[in-house]
């Protein structure tokens, strides 16, 4: 967690995705970081300081509170993610 937020002030999403990431962890920087919107996402750091504010209270919600997050906004790709995760 304090990685996140060391990344957050430095402004750095660089190291999204990494390997040896956990499915958990590699499907919450996909959502936070979709492909298709990396480069708007990495244009302003604006919006890099907002996805990584959101993955940091998405670990929040997992480390703290044992809740499961909505790991992406595609009912199918849902629906994926769960049967991969089992």
């Amino acid at each position: 967690m304090k990685d996140i937020f060391e990344k957050y002030y430095k402004i750095d999403n660089s190291w999204l995705p990494e390997m040896g990431m956990s499915k958990m962890e590699h499907y919450l920087c996909l959502k936070h970081f979709p492909r298709l919107e990396r480069d708007l996402i990495n244009s302003n750091p604006l919006f890099i300081k907002q996805g990584l504010k959101e993955l940091a209270e998405d670990l929040i919600r997992i480390i703290y509170f044992d809740e499961m997050p909505l790991l992406s906004y595609d009912t199918i790709e849902l629906l994926e993610i769960k049967t991969e995760m089992k």
